[in-house]
């Protein structure tokens, strides 16, 4: 009876922890979520997305011309 009632009261004890460690990966997953809107609004606001890229590659493009050029 007594090793009944200790093999349950594990049973609970692993359920607890189990249930603790999926919280915090969820915690840790909402957090990630979070930050990475928050990097992607603020490159968003500051322009820094597509514009920029944009500039950078017909600026590269240039310079292949020019070289193909000379």
């Amino acid at each position: 009876m007594i090793e009944i009632l200790a093999a349950i009261l594990v049973f609970i004890a692993v359920l607890r922890a189990a249930r603790s460690a999926i919280l915090m990966l969820a915690g840790i997953i909402a957090a990630g979520e979070t930050l990475l809107i928050s990097v992607a609004s603020l490159r968003a606001t500051q322009g820094l997305l597509f514009p920029k890229g944009q500039e950078q590659r017909s600026q590269t493009s240039k310079r292949l011309r020019r070289h193909e050029e000379e």
